[in-house]
């Protein structure tokens, strides 16, 4: 049985039909999507204007066919107060590229690798380690910090897909992840870019701040851990160098101008390593001759 002829075109007010459905999408496909095209049925509630008609025609076809799969996030596990370490789970195939040093453990299937020779991802970076999961299961990596602080786990997709961080904070990221050194910013800093997770540690504690648009934020440069993409430092010397010089302050500021996400550490490894020098025992002059 053919389809019944129950549909009519309205083109600027002039009629057309009635119709089969098949012979409205033919005449729809040659005529101009304009709100002044309207479409009817002898059903009140099948009337809909051609916009939206070609609308459900894409959505049809969209669910039609399979999504595309964004990256997917490390899963994970930060470990431990002030002496942290992170657990990560790996898919098959999936791998991290972490810093030399870093590894706490690894479960049997999980490989490492040094960096591949021609590898592009790691722009003017040292050799980096590679973990990669080569067994039929999940499988799990640890690394742990070097010290004692925060280990922050930062989603690239979040940070419109470009991180920096200072290159001594850099723990370890996703296998995809760009790697580069950069003075860009005004400050040598590593720049992490791609759409999967990054994983840097503090020493000290982390504070983590979002800047509006033009909202500066001056802070001492040794305290940036990182920031994300669109925000803008820049070096600032101290017009007073006494209180460098005498009262142990920073040279240089950072200012830090939005919008965007800046996370600064309250404890910069040069500061405390400073104070554990001058509390140190120092030889005496007999010692030293």
């Amino acid at each position: 049985m053919s389809e019944a002829r129950t549909w009519y075109l309205f083109v600027r007010g002039r009629q057309e039909g009635p119709m089969t459905r098949e012979e409205l999408a033919e005449r729809l496909q040659d005529e101009e999507r304009s709100a002044d095209v309207l479409v009817l049925s002898s059903k009140p509630s099948a009337d809909v204007r051609v916009p939206s008609y070609f609308d459900r025609a894409a959505r049809e076809a969209a669910a039609a066919e399979p999504p595309e799969e964004s990256p997917r996030r490390l899963e994970y596990t930060i470990h431990g107060d002030d002496l942290q370490f992170a657990e990560i789970w790996l898919d098959p195939g999936e791998g991290v590229v972490a810093e030399p040093g870093s590894m706490m453990y690894l479960d049997a299937g999980v490989r490492f690798a040094e960096r591949p020779a021609e590898d592009p991802s790691e722009e003017g970076m040292p050799a980096l380690a590679h973990f990669t999961n080569a067994a039929e299961g999940k499988r799990k990596a640890a690394f742990s910090a070097p010290h004692p602080g925060r280990i922050l786990s930062v989603d690239l997709r979040e940070c419109d897909g470009e991180f920096y961080c200072r290159r001594s904070s850099f723990l370890c990221a996703d296998r995809q992840t760009k790697l580069a050194i950069t003075l860009d910013k005004g400050v040598l800093l590593l720049r992490l870019g791609g759409e999967g997770s990054v994983f840097v540690h503090a020493f000290g504690a982390v504070l983590c701040k979002d800047l509006k648009a033009e909202e500066t934020l001056r802070a001492s440069a040794d305290c940036i851990l990182g920031f994300s993409k669109d925000v803008d430092c820049e070096l600032v010397t101290v017009t007073d160098p006494a209180p460098a010089i005498y009262g142990g302050e920073d040279l240089f500021w950072a200012d830090l101008t939005g919008p965007g996400r800046v996370w600064l550490q309250s404890l910069p490894f040069s500061r405390f390593a400073a104070k554990v020098n001058a509390a140190a025992p120092q030889p005496s002059a007999d010692q030293e001759s």
